[in-house]
């Protein structure tokens, strides 16, 4: 990462709350989630309060450097319903080598805070990081493959289900 990074400089994400972001929709595959109120759920709220971080730190970023989020620490203070206008606003607190510490605040049209918090951001090698990705890959790939031989039927169910598309215990993804 390249200098010239400033402490307490504000970075700012403006977004409107989609009607696709609530918390029926975060997961909807568990039931708990699908029973939520349509407000901005808090899981899109973290990715809301990242924006601001990660855009304060790209413009510093050498050639096959990437961020990943490494500590959030959040309250979700109130609800956003659907069209709701929001503002994340970042500002760096700490640069600790290649950790960047920042508080975060998120508010609405009306200067009413919505959330609140930290958040860390690490940089790190894309490579490396890609590298990392194959190999956890390869070790899923083996796990499931011990499955079929356990149980061919649920194995070849749980592909289909995941992919949306017919499969046989053989094939990669």
């Amino acid at each position: 990462m390249r200098s010239g990074l400033v402490l307490g400089a504000p970075h700012i994400v403006r977004y409107t709350v989609p009607v696709h972001q609530t918390v029926p929709d975060l997961l909807p595959a568990i039931a708990e989630f699908r029973r939520g109120e349509p407000v901005f759920a808090t899981g899109f709220m973290v990715g809301l309060m990242e924006a601001p971080c990660m855009a304060a730190v790209h413009p510093y970023l050498e050639p096959g450097e990437i961020t990943v989020g490494t500590l959030i620490s959040m309250t979700h203070l109130a609800p956003s319903p659907p069209g709701t206008p929001l503002v994340a606003e970042a500002r760096v607190t700490a640069i600790e080598g290649r950790s960047v510490r920042f508080d975060v605040r998120v508010s609405d049209d009306a200067g009413d805070v919505a959330a609140a918090g930290e958040h860390t951001l690490r940089v790190i090698d894309v490579g490396r990081f890609h590298a990392r990705l194959a190999a956890k890959r390869v070790q899923l790939r083996h796990r499931e493959s011990l499955n079929v031989g356990l149980n061919a039927e649920a194995f070849e169910h749980a592909c289909e289900a995941r992919s949306g598309r017919r499969t046989d215990a053989h094939s990669s993804y």
